[in-house]
């Protein structure tokens, strides 16, 4: 069986939009200056049953085909297209204007209500003319810009920067045994009492100070020979 055809109606108007301003402005940082520009051409607007932020998709004409609702609560996850939707025409806009924008009002699809998108993509960044600038300020969105460099400004520096050249260096080399040595000869290690008993190496005077600074140390005594046997 055929279905029958369902007759498009945009839901009720809300008298106010203070929920829906409150959800876009906080909750999905949209510009006001952006919002305010939908919502005076009544391409968003609140719902007056639910409350529900709806956004409509016109046809080249400028007539309503398309509307869909997105939940406006803090918790709320509701999301659907209004019965009678066309799909070819869900909420867009084609802007004409070369000014930059730097909050992006997204298009929508069939299932979704706001897909946010970057302010410029990584291609974007790589292929970004000579002369244009991302301009980043605490508290506000970045904004891409097109400013002058600074001589163009009439700043001049007193002497030229200059980087040195440090590509064609001597570079020396050493060994893992010359280093090693070197490391040793400069920072001997301090030898234990089983090392200085069976070298005899106390009597030096930096040998003798570790044994002395050792807590509980013994006294120190000369070392006694074994008696030799007589035939």
């Amino acid at each position: 069986m055929l279905k029958e055809a369902v007759t498009f109606v945009l839901p009720p108007r809300s008298d106010t939009m203070r929920r829906v301003y409150g959800y876009l402005l906080h909750h999905r940082g949209i510009d006001r200056e952006v919002l305010d520009a939908f919502a005076q051409r009544g391409m968003v607007y609140e719902s007056s049953d639910y409350h529900n932020a709806v956004f409509v998709g016109v046809d080249p004409q400028g007539q309503p085909k398309h509307a869909h609702k997105r939940g406006t609560g803090s918790e709320s996850t509701y999301k659907g297209n209004v019965p009678g939707s066309q799909p070819e025409y869900s909420f867009h806009w084609m802007g004409t204007s070369s000014r930059p924008c730097w909050t992006c009002f997204p298009m929508t699809t069939r299932q979704s209500g706001l897909l946010e998108r970057p302010l410029m993509t990584p291609d974007e960044l790589k292929a970004m003319p000579r002369g244009q600038f991302v301009v980043m300020k605490t508290g506000c969105r970045p904004m891409r810009v097109r400013l002058k460099l600074f001589f163009h400004w009439g700043i001049q520096f007193g002497e030229p920067y200059a980087v040195p050249e440090q590509g064609s260096r001597r570079v020396a080399y050493a060994s893992k045994s010359e280093l090693v040595e070197a490391i040793c000869g400069k920072y001997p290690p301090p030898p234990t009492q089983m090392q200085q008993e069976r070298v005899g190496c106390e009597d030096l005077p930096w040998a003798r100070a570790v044994v002395d600074k050792r807590p509980g140390a013994p006294e120190r005594r000369p070392l006694r020979t074994a008696p030799s046997k007589e035939n």
